[in-house]
């Protein structure tokens, strides 16, 4: 086998970082903006393959762009529509909140009363 051109091994390093960014976001909140990276990253892939291909050059890297690029695209797609995130009321925090609004009402009436009896 012959060793991957400048070409290829161009186009396999972009779609490494294209795939890496794609799973990074998709990891973080952003996930459907996951896609394009990931998706940029798959095209490159198939590119780098099909070029590498041709001329029976090494393949291991490009497997494993695709496989990054592939698992960055069904993480954003899982989590976008088969996890739902529920927001949850935190009770100790609004009983808190109500309490500090109780309070500074009080304030303000002493203090009323305190200018009244100046």
């Amino acid at each position: 086998m012959n060793s991957n051109s400048g070409l290829v091994k161009t186009i396999i390093i972009l779609a490494l970082i294209s795939g890496i960014i794609g799973l990074g976001m998709a990891i973080t909140p952003f996930k459907m903006l996951a896609l394009i990276p990931s998706i940029i990253a798959i095209l490159l892939s198939l590119v780098a393959f099909f070029i590498a291909k041709a001329k029976q050059g090494k393949l291991l890297l490009v497997y494993v762009s695709l496989i990054i690029a592939v698992t960055a695209s069904a993480i954003a797609l899982i989590r976008e529509f088969a996890i739902k995130e529920k927001v949850v009321v935190d009770q100790k925090f609004e009983e808190k909140k109500e309490q500090s609004v109780q309070e500074v009402e009080d304030t303000d009436e002493l203090d009323e009363l305190q200018d009244d009896l100046e």
